[in-house]
């Protein structure tokens, strides 16, 4: 999946990633899509049914 693919599989699943390529002063990379994962105010628990339902949404 490309950058926007994985942010809107990962909204289906009520989960909010971020991409990263307005972040890129170059061409950004064609190898593997990256997102930023926000979890600085989650407890663990939140955090660990973020990572099941990303698990849901990319594979």
């Amino acid at each position: 999946m490309n950058e926007q693919q994985l942010i809107n599989a990962a909204r289906k699943q009520d989960v909010s990633v971020y991409g990263t390529s307005r972040y890129w002063l170059t061409e950004v990379p064609k190898q593997k899509p990256y997102v930023l994962l926000g979890f600085g105010s989650l407890g663990r628990e939140e955090i660990e049914e973020g990572i099941k339902r990303l698990k849901k949404a990319w594979l």
